[in-house]
């Protein structure tokens, strides 16, 4: 089903776009108006009040913009730490997490973290072997469990029961 955009989308756009030429260029709320104006590009994005569609679109694009600057700090600290730099070169940087996840260290084929990962897949369930190999595989927790044939609240309670019994394994940072 195609869905034309409506007069709500463009009294919208044009909202957001007044908004988005009286920000400073560069800053964060320029990136959340610019952001909001593609949301309401998409033609699937259904409202019948433009306010209800303006308030939609930049919350939407707060979040999006905000986990997407969450993600790059991990991978920047985890790159880091690969690396062999230290937590304080990455504190410097303004990373804060500076060591791999325990699923990152597995996908790393550290032998005694992946063999205590495969050892407990078993005591999630009789899925729970297929299940890790999906993660490992990168795919996500609603994905794996999709596969696996369980519910995404199972698939993140997994995910919780795999990290706990494999936290006392990993490597302890030196204070």
């Amino acid at each position: 089903m195609s869905t034309s955009l409506t007069i709500v989308h463009f009294s919208t756009i044009q909202r957001l776009q007044e908004e988005r030429s009286s920000f400073r260029p560069g800053s964060e709320n320029e990136r959340i108006a610019d952001y909001a104006i593609d949301l309401c590009l998409n033609p699937g994005r259904t409202a019948e009040d433009a306010h209800h569609l303006h308030r939609n679109v930049r919350r939407d694009a707060k979040k999006h913009l905000y986990r997407g600057g969450q993600r790059e700090t991990q991978a920047n600290a985890r790159a880091l730490a690969t690396q062999g730099y230290t937590r304080d070169y990455a504190d410097e940087l303004g990373y804060t997490t500076s060591g791999p996840s325990a699923e990152d260290e597995c996908l790393a084929q550290h032998s005694d973290l992946c063999d205590a990962a495969h050892a407990f897949a078993p005591m999630l369930g009789p899925w729970g072997p297929q299940f890790l190999t999906r993660l490992l595989e990168g795919s996500s927790i609603d994905a794996a469990a999709s596969v696996v044939g369980v519910s995404r609240a199972t698939g993140y309670r997994a995910k919780q029961r795999l990290a706990a019994a494999l936290a006392p394994l990993r490597p302890q940072e030196a204070a």
